[in-house]
């Protein structure tokens, strides 16, 4: 999830991205495709793809994996609170409206 700064209707947007990998078992070389990125993840992938590469001369296969679960969950923190907001604004108005039957 993401705040849209759109200004207007519902502030948060499902971020959508699609990450393939293959390895070789031969070669044990490992392949990916990445689509969608945020700039976040795609700035950290960088990063860490450029120290791994430099440091190690190659970069674990789990590595990107973690980081792209790490950035996509950053948000839902702030998301959840967003909705437990809403849903008490609506318990409250649901509350007001049976009292005022009353």
């Amino acid at each position: 999830m993401e705040l849209n700064k759109r200004g207007r209707g519902d502030p948060w947007s499902l971020r959508q991205c699609g990450i393939y990998q293959q390895i070789g078992l031969i070669d044990g070389r490992s392949r990916w495709i990445f689509l969608q990125l945020s700039k976040a993840m795609r700035t950290k992938l960088e990063q860490n793809l450029k120290l791994g590469s430099t440091k190690t001369g190659g970069i674990n296969a789990i590595i990107p994996h973690i980081i792209c679960i790490s950035d996509m969950a950053v948000n839902w923190q702030s998301y959840l609170e967003y909705l437990n907001t809403q849903l008490a604004a609506l318990v409250r108005i649901e509350q007001i409206q049976l009292l005022e039957a009353y």
